[in-house]
C-alpha cells in the first residue's frame, strides 16, 4: 500500500493549527489539543500505510475532529481555524472511506456518526460518548465476525441492545434521525447476523452434534468390519 501522503499533511495541518493558536492568543488547551490530535492522526496515517491499511483510527479522529470543529464553527463563524479544520477532516473521512472501502467492516461509522450528529447539532456530549463507544463496540464485534470462525455474539448483543434503546427514543421524539435509522439498521443486523452466523451461535451445541456424528460414523464403520 502507498505511503498516506495525504493524511500526513492533515495530521501536520492540525498540529499547526494548534501552534498558531498559541502563538496568536498563548492559548495551551489549543496547542494541547492540536499536537495532540496530530499525533493521533499522523498515526493513523503510519498504519493506512501499512498492509493492509487499518483506516479506522484516522476515520475515527477525522469525525470527532469534524463534530467539534463543526460545531466551534457554527458558535464562531470564523474560519480559521474551525472552519478549515472541519472542511478538512470531513474530506479526510470521505476519502478513507472511498479510498479503504474494502479494508473497512461493513456500516460501523454508522453509529459513530449518530453521536457525532446528536454533538452539532445540539453540543451533546452523552451522545458524542455513547455514539463512539457503541461504534467501537460493534467495530470490534464485526472484527470478531471476520475471523475463523466467527464470533457473532458481541455484534447481536450490542445491536439488539441498541434497537431496543433506540426505537424507545425514536417513539418517544418520532425523529427519524438519529433515533429512527440507528432503530432500523440495528434490526436490520440483528437479523442479518442469526441468519448469516446462524451455525456459529451456539459453538457447544455445534460441537456436541459433530461429535455424536463422529460416534455414529464410528459405530457404523466397526458394524460393517
Amino acid at each position: 500500500m502507498p505511503v498516506d501522503l495525504i493524511g500526513y499533511i492533515y495530521a501536520a495541518t492540525v498540529a499547526a493549527g494548534g501552534i498558531i493558536g498559541y502563538v496568536k492568543a498563548a492559548s495551551v488547551p489549543s496547542l494541547a489539543a492540536g499536537l495532540a490530535f496530530g499525533s493521533v492522526l499522523g498515526y493513523g496515517a503510519h498504519l493506512n500505510s501499512g498492509s493492509p491499511p487499518r483506516p479506522l483510527l484516522q476515520l475515527g479522529t477525522s469525525l470527532v475532529l469534524a463534530g467539534m470543529m463543526g460545531a466551534r464553527w457554527a458558535r464562531s463563524g470564523k474560519m480559521m481555524p474551525p472552519g478549515l479544520v472541519c472542511i478538512l477532516s470531513v474530506v479526510t473521512f470521505v476519502r478513507g472511506i472511498y479510498v479503504y472501502n474494502e479494508h473497512l467492516w461493513p456500516a460501523r461509522p454508522t453509529v459513530a456518526a449518530g453521536g457525532i450528529i446528536g454533538y452539532v447539532k445540539a453540543a451533546s456530549v452523552p451522545s458524542l460518548a455513547a455514539g463512539l463507544a457503541f461504534g467501537s463496540v460493534l467495530g470490534y464485534g464485526a472484527h470478531l465476525n471476520s475471523g475463523s470462525p466467527p464470533r457473532p455474539l458481541l455484534q447481536l448483543g450490542t445491536s439488539l441492545v441498541l434497537a431496543g434503546m433506540m426505537g424507545a427514543r425514536w417513539a418517544r421524539s418520532g425523529k427519524m434521525m438519529p433515533p429512527g435509522l440507528v432503530c432500523i439498521l440495528s434490526v436490520v443486523t440483528f437479523v442479518r447476523g442469526i441468519y448469516v452466523y446462524n451455525e456459529h451461535l451456539w459453538p457447544a451445541r455445534r460441537h456436541s452434534s459433530e461429535k455424536t456424528k463422529e460416534e455414529t460414523c464410528i459405530d457404523d464403520d466397526q458394524q460393517e468390519s
